[in-house]
């Protein structure tokens, strides 16, 4: 991953483990040491936070937005329409970059703000190896109430393999913002192919 750049690459296994590992967590976060983002937020960046219920962590930091990149795994034949494009496809959404982790001896999930409830087991700043990236379920509780779905990277969607599509949708390409998650993968994107088996309420 190089965020210096605003690229990610992020294989569809990588994002099977992922899923498996964060399944409850929303958004895109890192440190920033690690990706030559500055600890020190841009004026005018929203100041942000998240807290893992299951293991007390609480990530400091602030929100920029940027490109993400996925691989498409999928293997498009040569008798495939039109030019032989890169395989990815193109998200923009905020990132969280971590400045600041606690671990906390305990937090109010109730004012889920950016502080432990009292003094922290220990405090790390500028803290490196974080990379997480989950899709989630858009839950706003359990001390995250930033983790909204304008952070779900696979829900902003904005080109696949090179082709911008329209946002929203137009109705030609019979495309809705969503994801699919099975045991094969991530399906990026809702078409009335993919969800003629399913019922919606």
């Amino acid at each position: 991953m190089t965020c210096t750049s605003g690229r990610t690459d992020l294989h569809r296994r990588r994002i099977r483990s992922l899923v498996r590992r964060h399944g409850q967590l929303r958004h895109h976060y890192l440190g920033a040491q690690r990706f030559g983002l500055d600890r020190h937020p841009p004026d005018g960046a929203e100041e942000g936070w998240h807290y893992l219920s299951s293991s007390k962590i609480l990530y400091n930091g602030y929100w920029v937005t940027k490109n993400i990149y996925f691989r498409d795994t999928y293997d498009y034949p040569d008798t495939a329409p039109g030019p032989r494009l890169p395989h990815y496809i193109r998200t923009r959404a905020p990132i969280l970059v971590v400045t600041r982790k606690y671990v906390c001896k305990e937090y109010d999930i109730d004012v889920a703000g950016k502080d432990c409830l009292g003094d922290p087991y220990s405090t790390e700043d500028n803290p490196r190896g974080i990379f997480i990236l989950g899709s989630g379920f858009g839950r706003t509780h359990d001390g995250q109430p930033q983790g909204t779905p304008n952070k779900n990277p696979l829900l902003h969607v904005t080109s696949f393999r090179g082709r911008t599509r329209a946002v929203p949708p137009s109705s030609t390409d019979n495309y809705w913002p969503g994801y699919i998650i099975s045991k094969e993968g991530i399906t990026v994107g809702l078409t009335e192919t993919n969800t003629a088996s399913m019922s919606f309420v």
